[in-house]
């Protein structure tokens, strides 16, 4: 017997993907805290840890996102270099 379920919506992925990025934060958070007051200086590098999480996770944010090439942008057969080559003949 095939069921046919119904699509999710797309409100709901967003907020489950919005609760799934939160869940992970939050356990990295603990990882991450764990390491570093378990460290040589303890309990008192947790101020640099806290200033240096955030930093990390901006590179990673502006080294994901990217502009489209301008050749993406261009349709085929709108290319400037076959136009030009066009009117010459």
């Amino acid at each position: 017997m095939d069921y046919a379920y119904p699509p999710i919506p797309a409100g709901e992925k967003i907020i489950t993907s919005e609760t799934s990025a939160f869940n992970i934060a939050n356990a990295l958070g603990g990882v991450i805290g764990a390491v570093v007051v378990d460290g040589s200086l303890g309990p008192a590098a947790i101020p640099y840890a806290a200033a240096v999480v955030p930093v990390i996770g901006v590179l990673f944010i502006l080294t994901q996102e990217h502009k489209p090439s301008a050749r993406l942008l261009l349709k085929p057969g709108n290319d400037h270099h076959n136009s030009r080559r066009r009117s010459n003949d």
